[in-house]
């Protein structure tokens, strides 16, 4: 199977098993709906995943209350996951992303993207923030979905490697088992 047509299968599966094809659930004060406990086990294991977290200071906390409250009506620091989405870098590097996704904020004073999960090239999951915690990676859906950010994509170029296609799918079941 191609590379490429593994990405979409990852995308697709994405989709199906932790959310729907309409996304996330929306409305005001969704984020309190979903608060029941979400347990720790499932039969399906975890990945090998190294935690490299970014940094979480109180600045970065008031910057995601500032945004929430600007774009969902709730300020939140803390989410619900009801679906995954998989990004590329744009970028040849984990180390450049990382630092990129370090800083707290953009020139501007606003919150700077990030993401739960990075992907390197040869398949190395990271975990940079805890799963239910709120990054800003993809316009709209922040506030459910958990972002998987894969090193490659320069210049638009479809270059997902095996290794990141068998993490993505792994990282997705044992999130869907989870959540």
């Amino acid at each position: 199977m191609k590379l490429r047509h593994i990405y979409l299968l990852t995308i697709l599966i994405s989709c199906l098993i932790i959310g729907t094809m309409t996304g996330c659930t929306q409305g005001q004060g969704v984020h309190d709906q979903y608060t029941e406990n979400i347990p720790e086990t499932s039969s399906v294991p975890m990945p090998h995943i190294q935690d490299r977290p970014v940094i979480n200071t109180p600045l970065r906390e008031e910057l995601i209350r500032e945004y929430t409250q600007k774009h969902y009506g709730e300020a939140i620091t803390e989410i619900v996951p009801q679906a995954v989405v998989i990004h590329w870098t744009a970028s040849d590097s984990a180390e450049g992303t990382y630092k990129w996704f370090n800083r707290e904020e953009y020139t501007d004073g606003t919150l700077n993207v990030c993401s739960q999960f990075l992907v390197d090239r040869d398949g190395t999951i990271y975990r940079l923030t805890p799963e239910t915690f709120f990054c800003r990676h993809i316009i709209g859906y922040n506030w459910c979905s958990i972002g998987i950010e894969n090193v490659g994509g320069v210049n638009g170029a479809e270059d997902l490697t095996q290794e990141q296609a068998t993490a993505n799918i792994a990282l997705i079941r044992y999130l869907h088992a989870k959540y």
